[in-house]
């Protein structure tokens, strides 16, 4: 169960995270052209009215940009962003040639694909594991049914739910947008065993 990490186990899986989320900001920044930088990640256990109260409600309609995992760190990456910062991050890489719907959604899942290989190139050579990514796909629904379906499809059906949640901003401001590591269960454990046994001995 995901509640059942230690305090040791969190505070590693907080430092690995901070060092992939900060090598998706510089590569988000690189992209747009701007300074993008990213807050400290959320990393805890809390069940379902604790994420949508908290963090966003189940009814906020969004963006989702869903990578799946493979290999031995498997599970989802989830960018989630509210259509309107959506839109100013593909203006900011396209520039003038924004074109139409389908090129900045195109732009859009690249700029995605980027973000969460750049993340995922980071952790692996931490965790000294391999891993292969989806291409990302789009959906445009509620915030609460994307979760729901992503978690179901990881095999995970408890009612406590293990966030994982990195933040950027830019320009000073906040970006709307979150990036969510969603493991399938067992994965982390398995990993952080063994890394929580070597700093132990």
């Amino acid at each position: 169960m995901y509640n059942d990490y230690s305090e040791m186990q969190l505070d590693i899986i907080t430092e690995f995270f901070s060092i992939g989320g900060g090598n998706a900001a510089t590569s988000l920044s690189q992209l747009i052209n701007h300074p993008v930088v990213m807050t400290m990640p959320l990393v805890e256990t809390m069940d379902y009215s604790e994420l949508f109260e908290g963090i966003m409600s189940d009814e906020s309609s969004v963006n989702a940009a869903i990578t799946m995992i493979h290999g031995e760190l498997e599970g989802a990456f989830l960018f989630v962003i509210r259509e309107e910062e959506a839109d100013k991050l593909v203006s900011l890489m396209l520039g003038e040639m924004q074109g139409d719907h389908e090129m900045a959604t195109s732009a859009f899942i690249e700029l995605v694909n980027i973000i969460v290989n750049t993340f995922l190139n980071a952790i692996s050579q931490v965790f000294d594991v391999t891993v292969m990514t989806g291409v990302p796909f789009m959906i445009e629904d509620m915030f609460g049914a994307i979760i729901s379906s992503i978690y179901m499809e990881q095999g995970v059906y408890e009612e406590n739910l293990f966030i994982i949640k990195n933040e950027f901003s830019y320009l000073g401001e906040r970006l709307d947008a979150s990036l969510y590591f969603i493991p399938k269960q067992g994965v982390l454990d398995q990993l952080l065993n063994g890394i929580t046994t070597e700093k132990e001995n």
